[in-house]
């Protein structure tokens, strides 16, 4: 996930007094632009624009996201309309009104689109410190209801009457997900799917009354990650890759729909038989309520789905009347109509969003190498030449590491670990980049720090843990055999965040949040030293008391290790094992931490000193002095630096360089 949660803290440090000087006098800045772009749509819906036309709405991820509508039947783009402040929608519904409806990520915003009008209504907040609305689903007579993150809610709108929480807050006390919302036009009762720990809790929104009636059995895994009411039954998909059909009177579990991954999409009732089309087994499959027996179909191929409803069709046939429309992953809508069997692809022109960068570094190539945030993808920009070139699709890179001429990259989901040669083409049918391992295996699911050792010859990857666990990891890998040796709760309950190496020991940083969806168990992040020889732990103490976050660690000038704890400059001396210096740099900012396992970054210039972006803010550090100077006080992340001593961050999807 995506995705993602925001700690907020409320250390209050005195911030020291900047030189006053604009940043135009201390160097040189350039936009390098956009580096990755996708086609990442998600949230679906099938609507009517007033002239009767058949049109399929779809939600493209981008800065900001947009809703794009198709005519169904020429493939047309007829609007593509802005959702301002928001980066995508997982979701979208057609209310029992016609309109159009998705709640986004990461504003928490509910926007609604009437048919026939050129831009989108912004309804707000759906309600008080909620950053993702993950579901919208529709009731009766206009209404539609939202599950949310992080409290667990489900929420109301009405368009005359505005929003209200008919859940009485968290819908699972403890629980930070209400994943999927469906509502049941016979009982009047709201279905909500939980994580990040699975629960199903049936809602009455009149009094407010909350049932869990997930069966025992399934309590065990993460998500219940979406819900639909068909047919009078409840399907509900439970991670990892299952979904099971329930019968909402009697608790009955009538079947289980097995290879149900990715976004749960599924289709009214069919009006020819007692049965509903759904994405399962790479493609579409069909359940008949009857026999309760499902099967999969060749109608669309092998393709993601992303959603299904039914459109009927005039004048045609090959599909008389109600038929299977379906629009996948990459931009295919296709027909299928079961009575007949036929089928007809149109393929839709889906214009490229910019895609926020996640992770930057320096190649052995001499490139600056980028990641993309949730739709992924992997950039490079040549300093020499002044171009960039975008690769084929990768999954999000949490953190990307250099030993010899490979990059090594960490991404989310599942914690795949991977090795890039940069001496060759980027191939995947050749194996470049080389996939060595997944560490899901062992509850891990992002790999946010990387630092190759070329003494070593070993990459060490820090980890944060699955949905709903503690305990990230250190991993170890050999260069040459890419054998995976894995060190779990090094620091105990928390995650591994930054990596550095000094005097032969591997320095690590740590924090206190676990992967998404489970309150901390520990108080304070640690700064640990990692022996390579002994393999084990050597050390581990506080850098600054209180401090939850121990990043931007890097070996400063004198030697030592300098980082950052919660806004707070600490310079540790490695041999005699203490913090020899602190002082407060700027105050954390909750927006600029991305979920509690990332906020410094600092690197040591030729120059002798000291760059870093820290709560949006890029500085530099006098290393003798100690004094810190502003370069740019808003929205800048990361930081690289190239041969030649330019440096490199990010503005949400722009990579700028600065040279000093």
């Amino acid at each position: 996930m995506p995705t993602r949660s925001i700690v907020l803290l409320s250390f209050l440090f005195a911030v020291p007094c900047f030189a006053q000087s604009k940043a135009a006098d201390h160097g040189k800045f350039v936009n390098l632009g956009v580096q990755i772009t996708s086609t990442t749509i998600q949230g679906t819906t099938f609507a009517k624009e007033p002239d009767g036309r058949d049109v399929v709405c779809t939600v493209i991820r981008g800065e900001p996201a947009k809703l794009l509508v198709f005519d169904i039947h020429s493939g047309e783009l007829l609007r593509r309309m802005p959702l301002e402040g928001a980066k995508g929608a997982w979701n979208a519904t057609t209310a029992s009104d016609g309109s159009v409806y998705a709640g986004t990520d990461n504003n928490g915003h509910l926007y609604r689109w009437i048919p026939g009008e050129n831009e989108m209504h912004d309804c707000g907040l759906v309600g008080r410190d909620q950053t993702f609305a993950w579901e919208a689903a529709a009731g009766a007579n206009g209404e539609v209801f939202i599950g949310t993150y992080p409290g667990c809610n489900v929420i109301r709108y009405d368009p005359k009457e505005g929003f209200s929480d008919v859940g009485r807050g968290a819908m699972t006390k403890g629980e930070n997900y209400v994943r999927g919302v469906a509502f049941d036009p016979a009982s009047g009762k709201i279905y909500a799917s939980v994580g990040s720990h699975a629960h199903l809790v049936e809602l009455d929104p009149k009094t407010g009354e909350k049932t869990e009636i997930l069966p025992q059995k399934y309590a065990s895994r993460e998500f219940a990650y979406a819900v639909d009411v068909v047919g009078g039954k409840l399907i509900v998909q439970l991670t990892p890759n299952e979904a099971i059909v329930m019968n909402p009177a009697t608790r009955e579990i009538e079947a289980a729909l097995p290879n149900v991954s990715g976004q749960q999409v599924v289709t009214a009732k069919s009006p020819y038989a007692d049965a509903f089309y759904y994405y399962g087994d790479g493609g579409l499959a069909e359940y008949d309520l009857k026999t309760r027996k499902s099967r999969s179909t060749d109608a669309v191929g092998k393709q993601q789905i992303v959603g299904l409803g039914w459109v009927t069709m005039k004048d045609d046939p090959d599909f008389p009347g109600p038929t299977v429309v379906a629009l996948a992953r990459y931009g295919n809508l296709i027909w299928y109509h079961p009575q007949t069997g036929k089928t007809k692809r149109i393929h839709l022109k889906v214009p490229p969003e910019s895609t926020p960068i996640h992770s930057i570094r320096l190649g052995p190539d001499e490139k600056i190498y980028s990641g993309g945030y949730l739709s992924g993808g992997l950039a490079a920009f040549d300093p020499k030449t002044g171009k960039h070139v975008q690769y084929g699709s990768i999954s999000q890179s949490e953190g990307i590491g250099v030993l010899g001429s490979k990059l090594y990259l960490g991404c989310y989901p599942h914690a795949r670990l991977y090795a890039l040669d940069t001496t060759k083409p980027w191939d995947p049918k050749q194996d470049n980049p080389h996939q060595f391992d997944s560490l899901d295996r062992v509850e891990q699911d992002r790999p946010v720090a990387v630092l190759g050792v070329a003494e070593l010859k070993k990459v060490f990857y820090g980890t944060v843990p699955d949905y709903g666990k503690l305990g990230g990891m250190l991993a170890i890998v050999d260069d040459a055999t890419y054998q995976v040796d894995t060190h779990r709760n090094v620091v105990a309950d928390q995650s591994v965040v930054s990596l550095a190496y000094a005097d032969g020991i591997i320095v690590g940083g740590s924090s206190v949040s676990g992967g998404l969806g489970i309150e901390p168990k520990a108080t304070e992040g640690k700064l640990f030293l990692w022996d390579p020889k002994t393999n084990e732990k050597a050390f581990e103490t506080s850098p600054v008391a209180g401090a939850k976050l121990v990043t931007g660690l890097i070996v400063g000038p004198d030697k030592n290790i300098w980082g950052v704890a919660d806004g707070t400059l600490f310079i540790f001396d490695v041999s005699k094992r203490q913090v020899i210096f602190t002082k407060p740099l700027f105050p954390p900012k909750a927006s600029a931490r991305h979920a509690g396992w990332r906020d410094a970054a600092m690197l040591l210039h030729p120059d002798g000193n000291i760059y870093g972006t820290v709560s949006d803010k890029l500085f530099r550090l006098d290393p003798t002095t100690r004094n810190v100077t502003v370069l740019r006080d808003d929205n800048a992340q990361l930081i690289a630096i190239d041969n030649d001593g330019r440096l490199y961050f990010k503005d949400v999807a722009d990579l700028w360089q600065y040279t000093p």
